[in-house]
């Protein structure tokens, strides 16, 4: 195991325990030893506690931004999806090359997507191996954020004979 590295623990538990730590040192007073030895340990605990303000403070602004990536009620499309939206034909078919402009991702990438449900797979195969998807269904992929966007198409169970 890597030096620093907890087993099994998240980031957010490892700055928990840390902040914890910090609080009990920060907490812990010294009664013993020269007073040089207890201005050092005040200046320690202090240093602590501003480290745990301080990290309590990013913490609450990483939760603010998660809470606010997660509820985002914005019906706006970014300014360069709206772009490559515009660039589109009115209507028809687009290849692969364009549909990886239009999300700018690799083919790799795109492949991906389509396995996971997050982005639908080709209208149509040209020659069963050329796939190209439906300008409609790029337009309605784009007012649907990708994550939430459920598979288009769902395989159709085939019956036991």
């Amino acid at each position: 195991m890597q030096r620093g590295m907890s087993k099994g623990r998240t980031n957010a538990e490892r700055q928990r325990r840390y902040i914890a730590r910090l609080k009990k040192r920060a907490q812990a007073g010294s009664d013993r030893g020269s007073g040089k030895a207890l201005e050092a340990e005040r200046a320690r605990r202090q240093a602590a506690e501003a480290r745990v303000r301080e990290l309590e403070v990013k913490i609450e602004r990483l939760k603010a931004k998660a809470r606010r990536a997660a509820h985002s009620d914005s019906d706006e499309l970014p300014e360069p999806r709206r772009q490559a939206l515009a660039e589109l034909p009115k209507d028809g078919f687009v290849t692969v090359a364009t549909v990886m402009q239009f999300l700018n991702v690799s083919r790799k990438t795109l492949t991906g997507m389509i396995a996971r449900g997050y982005f639908p797979p080709p209208d149509m195969l040209i020659g069963g191996r050329w796939p190209r998807w439906s300008v409609h269904t790029l337009h309605r992929f784009a007012n649907k954020p990708p994550k939430t966007m459920p598979p288009l198409r769902t395989k159709t169970p085939r019956s036991k004979a």
